[in-house]
């Protein structure tokens, strides 16, 4: 097993109970679907707030947050190039 495929964001976090831990005792990253929860935490006020901050947008906040798990990475969704600026800009988010 290379990776598992899991989904896992800020509002799904149950794999940090028991899959995580198990995946990272064996060295298997575990890779997040649906890290954005479909968009829907594009428009979370709390993320909003928080974006605010860091002169990012709420799905780059959640975006990041999912990148900063250890043992994990991320598969976001782009449909326009201008996505996929977004989800790269996430990277320098801390």
């Amino acid at each position: 097993v290379q990776t598992n495929q899991v989904l896992y964001n800020l509002s799904r976090r149950g794999p940090e109970f028991d899959l995580a831990p198990w995946c990272a005792e064996r060295g298997i990253p575990l890779m997040a679907y649906s890290p954005v929860e479909q968009g829907a935490l594009a428009h979370n006020a709390r993320l909003e707030a928080i974006a605010a901050r860091h002169n990012a947008t709420a799905a780059q906040i959640a975006l990041a947050w999912v990148m900063a798990q250890p043992g994990v990475i991320a598969i976001p969704k782009a449909t326009r190039q201008e996505h996929v600026r977004q989800n790269a800009a996430a990277l320098d988010i801390k």
